[in-house]
């Protein structure tokens, strides 16, 4: 017998052996393939003795009848044959254009094997990943699109973004979080042709100041050889210790709110920049402050105008995207460097904080706090320095003061 190449529409099955049985319109074998030949030695007439296909398949009952009344192009007929040893093969009969058919054989149990090997080795790999130290070392995978495909605990306490939230995700997206000076996709493209790629920069996120890291993407291929996904690893290159890192985290950040400091702010916001412009991406940047915030420390306290710089900047975290910089830049006035986002994306943000902030109302000692804020967006131009782009956001802040408070402002 002639062996038929299979096709590829059905090369998804190419990961156990594919039996393909071909026959005219009344079911008279024409060939079959040495895989075919195999799975079917499993069942009690043997294919070189047989030649109608619907009596070679006796163990799926009603498959004749079903095939005459198939139609061309219509669903596969599928059965589950099983056979007197125990092993399962699945059958799935195709009407052709010509009106001939072909059969399709598959080892159902060796798929079901194969399956749960491939689980236990994710459980493995799993395992493994979150066993990483968190504060040192994330494990994550990306498929072949370069879009997270599965995240690990270490991976959530390091990034500091919960599993629901990277899913799906580009590595373009997880490059904002981080000054990478290299293109996401020709990082993919390097380690797809290499087998790994790396890269440094440093990592940006709201809730702790800047580190050196290191992201490796290591590829792997499924068994006909093509690219099917990288393991990505990101590690800090630091050899800070505890005591150390408590210490910079001291000295780069803002006591009573908790974000970045004037100085850390303007260095990691320049630094962002920078590696953006690099890859071609766009940074805006918000400027905000209480309304009459000297008449609410007159009112209230200044315990109480504490009370508010801290709602504020919590208000601020839940509405911003990770990898978004935080930071106060003076008494009552704060600024977000927002990568990736246009002028449109940013006002967009700038006013989700704006309702956020205007809903609140904090219980304190001196009674009902209520407050609102003015928030002024610019987005960088090319060529021009951060600060320069923060100036143009503070003029339209004004402008919102001007026009009545509680507002937002472009430049």
């Amino acid at each position: 017998m002639n062996a038929v190449a299979v096709r590829p529409p059905w090369r998804v099955c190419a990961a156990w052996p594919v039996g393909v049985i071909r026959a005219d319109g009344r079911g008279s074998i024409t060939s079959l393939n040495a895989a075919a030949a195999d799975l079917l030695g499993h069942f009690p007439t043997p294919p070189e003795r047989a030649r109608d296909l619907f009596a070679l398949l006796s163990a799926a009952p009603g498959l004749r009848a079903a095939a005459a009344r198939q139609r061309v192009g219509a669903t596969p007929l599928r059965r589950r044959l099983r056979a007197p040893d125990g092993a399962h093969v699945g059958v799935a009969l195709v009407r052709e254009a010509d009106r001939s058919l072909t059969a399709l054989l598959t080892d159902e149990t060796a798929q079901a094997e194969a399956e749960a090997e491939a689980h236990r080795q994710r459980a493995r790999f799993a395992a493994l990943a979150d066993a990483a130290e968190p504060d040192r070392l994330a494990v994550f995978v990306v498929d072949a699109h370069g879009r997270v495909c599965a995240w690990s605990r270490s991976a959530e306490a390091f990034e500091g973004l919960p599993a629901s939230e990277a899913i799906g995700l580009s590595l373009d997206a997880l490059f904002d979080r981080s000054a990478f000076r290299a293109d996401a996709g020709l990082l993919l493209e390097q380690a797809a042709r290499g087998g790994a790629a790396a890269v440094s920069g440093r990592r940006f996120v709201w809730n702790a100041t800047p580190v050196r890291v290191r992201l490796t993407l290591r590829a792997t291929r499924a068994s006909d050889g093509e690219i099917d996904g990288f393991v990505a690893e990101m590690r800090r290159e630091d050899a800070e210790t505890p005591r150390e890192a408590e210490l910079r985290r001291l000295a780069d950040s803002d006591p009573l709110t908790g974000v970045l400091n004037r100085r850390a702010f303007f260095a990691c916001a320049e630094e962002a920049l920078d590696a953006l412009r690099e890859r071609g991406a766009r940074l805006s940047v918000i400027v905000l402050d209480l309304d009459r915030f000297k008449a609410l420390n007159d009112r209230a306290g200044h315990a109480a105008g504490d009370i508010a710089l801290r709602a504020l900047m919590d208000a601020a975290r839940e509405a911003v995207r990770g990898g978004d910089l935080l930071g106060r830049i003076g008494g009552d006035e704060f600024a977000i460097a927002l990568p990736r986002a246009g002028l449109d994306a940013a006002a967009r943000i700038a006013e989700r904080l704006r309702g956020r902030i205007a809903r609140l109302g904090i219980d304190t000692a001196a009674g009902p706090l209520r407050f609102t804020a003015s928030l002024g967006v610019a987005e960088a131009e090319p060529g021009e320095r951060f600060v320069k782009a923060l100036e143009r956001a503070d003029a339209a802040l004004f402008r919102a003061k001007a026009a009545g408070r509680n507002l937002v402002a472009r430049a």
